[in-house]
């Protein structure tokens, strides 16, 4: 390698090291403690530009007060949780998504991108870079939901149906040893009494005791 290209070799490093950590430092400043305050779960999101703008009105995320962005920037969104099993309305800072479902993270206290839940290949697909508060324009981030909310479904019944059988099965076995242990008892018991018989000598009645004695003593009289 000549002396220029390791030259532009390491002026190539040094800028891909500058825009990392720039990228870095942006990421790590990009919370915004005032959306948590103002994050709800809802059962849908908006599916028309008129129903987004009445749900912002209804937010009203301007008359907020913040210092993560300048107000124009802090607006109402409508978007997937981390998840992707429910969806969540809050104020935050404005995200340019890059082919990826917009997801309010709540840890991170800021809208990014779900890189689990790439939206390019739905039926109605996202572009390459979109605002987040423009998530309600590509409905299939919000199915992804449902489908998650009907597998939990799924799976709770299943497991439900488990826990069902395996219970009926330990009533099941248990009474049935309890029978056993019954039965058990009762037959130790009729084999005891029989012993019990069998080995106890005859009884010998009173009166043929005195006969015997009389006839012994006339005997002797004779």
């Amino acid at each position: 390698m000549s002396a220029r290209s390791q030259r532009r070799h390491q002026e190539n490093r040094l800028v891909f090291a500058v825009f990392l950590l720039y990228f870095l430092m942006a990421e790590s400043t990009r919370n915004c403690p005032q959306s948590n305050m103002t994050f709800q779960y809802v059962d849908r999101c908006p599916g028309t530009r008129k129903e987004w703008m009445d749900a912002a009105l209804r937010k009203n995320c301007s008359g907020i007060k913040q210092n993560c962005a300048e107000s124009e920037n802090f607006q109402h969104h409508c978007v997937i949780n981390s998840l992707m099993n429910a969806n969540i309305e809050v104020c935050a800072p404005t995200w340019f998504c890059i082919g990826f479902c917009a997801e309010y993270n709540l840890q991170g206290e800021r809208i990014q991108d779900n890189f689990n839940a790439p939206c390019r290949t739905f039926s109605n697909p996202c572009p390459p870079r979109y605002l987040s508060s423009e998530a309600y324009l590509y409905q299939g981030c919000y199915r992804l939901v449902e489908t998650q909310k009907k597998e939990s479904l799924l799976h709770n019944k299943r497991t439900y149906d488990v826990a069902s059988n395996d219970k009926e099965t330990v009533i099941t076995v248990s009474v049935l040893c309890h029978i056993a242990v019954l039965l058990s008892a009762l037959a130790v018991v009729f084999y005891k009494r029989k012993h019990e018989k069998r080995s106890k000598p005859p009884k010998i009645d009173n009166e043929e005791i005195k006969d015997d004695e009389r006839m012994i003593a006339e005997t002797h009289n004779i």
